[in-house]
């Protein structure tokens, strides 16, 4: 997995105003590490682009377990998820809806930014996502509605917010499901929907 950023970080606030008219300055721009820390990248004051930056690879994500029990898998969802499932967006958030969606999205991520295919089983992880048990479910639909000038018209992009949790043997799909903590998941990315994380058994 890649990631390309392309962006004229100086004249950035320039160029983009919000809908009201008025403008904003970017000050400072942080990546974010396989255990959450925080790396400047860019400073605004001083208008410098770091040459390093945290990269995550595959190794760390297969070696990485998001929950203290390997059983049991407690999810957070911090932005309005929207999840496609039979043609419709569901707010039921079983596994296997889980994991189809995220491979989906990876799978497109790797192929058109990194000309890479995803060689993964999916069919066969999709069989056993299926096995994987919702055993707690906290979740609420969240309404939220966002003008589209090229459309003009105000388009619903509602999702699931709240916390679910999984029983069953979730090893397999640690890495995907830390790498959608930073690639977010469902429809709705490019504006910040699909963020979610997953918690310490403790935290629930």
């Amino acid at each position: 997995m890649c990631l390309i950023l392309s962006i004229p970080l100086p004249n950035w606030g320039d160029r983009v105003s919000v809908r009201a008219g008025g403008k904003y300055d970017l000050t400072l721009v942080e990546g974010t590490g396989i255990n959450d820390e925080s790396v400047p990248i860019y400073n605004g004051q001083d208008q410098i682009l770091a040459n390093q930056f945290p990269i995550i690879d595959s190794r760390q994500l297969q070696h990485h377990n998001g929950s203290s029990d390997n059983d049991t898998l407690h999810i957070s969802l911090k932005t309005p998820v929207r999840l496609r499932f039979n043609g419709h967006i569901t707010d039921i958030l079983e596994f296997h809806v889980l994991v189809r969606n995220l491979l989906r999205r990876i799978s497109s991520l790797s192929y058109f930014h990194c000309e890479e295919r995803l060689e993964v089983d999916f069919k066969g992880l999709i069989e056993k996502a299926s096995t994987i048990r919702q055993t707690h479910s906290d979740l609420h639909w969240y309404d939220w509605n966002r003008y589209s000038t090229r459309q003009e018209q105000w388009m619903s992009l509602g999702g699931v917010l709240g916390t679910v949790t999984y029983e069953g043997n979730n090893s397999e799909f640690i890495p995907f499901l830390k790498l959608g903590e930073f690639i977010h998941i469902g429809k709705g990315t490019s504006f910040g929907l699909g963020r979610y994380e997953i918690m310490k058994s403790s935290n629930k």
